[in-house]
């Protein structure tokens, strides 16, 4: 989705110190290469923010610039970083535009409506008012593709904003770029644009947001967590937030902690099951997908087959490496899991990897009631596992 900021003063470009090391766009900067122009980089005076690229760094240097090739929001206390999904940035601004005392006068969220034909106006009358308590009125809307069909009046008030307001639209898709609305927020504010990352990054994401909440997670706690939300931000930072109030700033989070806290089993998950499938043990991954098989809506067929396929590509790769010392890195994976890999070898050929991609494939489209009655997720599973086991 993207979260655009309309704001007037929101024209001071940041100061890099040395800006080809960074993936900006700096208008104080036009000798900037162009393949660096990959993203905006804007500091708000009043805000107190720096935006930069697509993804979050975990820490930024002291000039409060992004120490890595992603992007990053500095607050004003500390040059602290957030995890910069759309709804951090709009905690993120709100929490520093409006107090205690102006939350109930100069703040308004509402959400996109396309059955409500007066939502724009309703929008247009409240940025152009003068804040009644604080410095600024802010209002946020959500799902804002529904707030018009060709933001006609949106638009004219962007190009003419109302200093005192600040307006934040937030869209759970993409806006197309070709569109009016974007090239106008683009020209007259700024554009956020909180892209996915990619599956293989959500584990070195918990990771860095590990660091930056000082929490101190057990490699197979943090794939436990990676395993169960996938690449949802906002759902990693959440579980990673109840960890941290239910545990000690030293402590060491191990698997077991995650069952108590967050309820993430870890004995039957992804991760065990890729793992003991490594180990060769059937009885084990058995058991494993009988558990997964009752609770479809926590442990989806697809994401199964899905995940044992992941194990067995990355494991096929690794066979081709030849310096096993950079596998770890062109796999993706944190170095402390590279022995799984190397036990499974050992277990699985290539070739004997090949006829499981077979296997693997036959499971999906059977998962898609493709010649087989798709809500035996039991018979699925354990016919892929038999299949696997057996197919030396």
């Amino acid at each position: 989705g993207e979260t655009s900021v309309y704001k007037s003063c929101c024209g001071d470009q940041l100061n890099l110190a040395n800006p080809t090391e960074f993936p900006v766009c700096n208008k104080k900067e036009p000798n900037l290469p162009e393949d660096k122009h990959d993203g905006w980089c804007v500091g708000c005076e009043s805000l107190d923010q720096v935006m930069c690229g697509e993804s979050c760094c975990p820490s930024a240097e002291k000039d409060g610039t992004c120490k890595y090739d992603k992007c990053c929001v500095s607050e004003s206390i500390g040059n602290s970083m957030k995890c910069c999904d759309k709804d951090n940035i709009i905690k993120i601004i709100t929490d520093s535009v409006i107090n205690e005392a102006s939350v109930d006068f100069d703040l308004k969220k509402i959400y996109g409506k396309k059955t409500d034909e007066t939502q724009e106006n309703e929008v247009i009358d409240f940025v152009k008012r003068f804040p009644l308590s604080g410095d600024y009125s802010l209002l946020i809307v959500k799902d804002s593709k529904n707030l018009s069909s060709d933001f006609k009046n949106i638009i004219s008030y962007i190009e003419n904003v109302n200093s005192n307001s600040i307006l934040v639209l937030s869209f759970n898709n993409n806006l197309d770029k070709r569109k009016k609305i974007y090239k106008s927020s683009q020209k007259y504010g700024t554009v956020f644009e909180s892209k996915k990352i990619y599956d293989n990054q959500v584990y070195g994401w918990i990771e860095s947001q590990c660091n930056f909440k000082s929490l101190n997670l057990h490699p197979n706690s943090i794939k436990i967590i990676a395993d169960f939300t996938g690449n949802d931000l906002s759902q990693i930072d959440n579980e990673l937030e109840k960890l941290k109030l239910n545990s000690n700033k030293d402590d060491i989070i191990n698997p077991e902690d995650v069952e108590d806290i967050i309820g993430f089993s870890k004995e039957y998950n992804f991760f065990e099951l890729t793992k003991v499938i490594g180990k060769n043990n059937y009885i084990k991954s058995l058991e494993i997908v009988s558990y997964m098989s009752k609770n479809i809506k926590k442990y989806p067929l697809p994401l199964i087959i899905g995940t044992v396929y992941s194990f067995f590509n990355k494991l096929f790769i690794y066979h081709s490496i030849e310096n096993k010392n950079e596998a770890p890195k062109l796999l993706g994976i944190n170095p402390y899991f590279i022995n799984e890999y190397r036990e499974a070898s050992v277990v699985y050929s290539m070739k004997r990897i090949s006829r499981i991609f077979g296997y693997l494939l036959e499971a999906d489209k059977r998962s898609k009631g493709i010649e087989f009655d798709n809500t035996d997720h039991l018979g699925i599973l354990n016919d892929l596992i038999y299949k696997i086991f057996k197919s030396n």
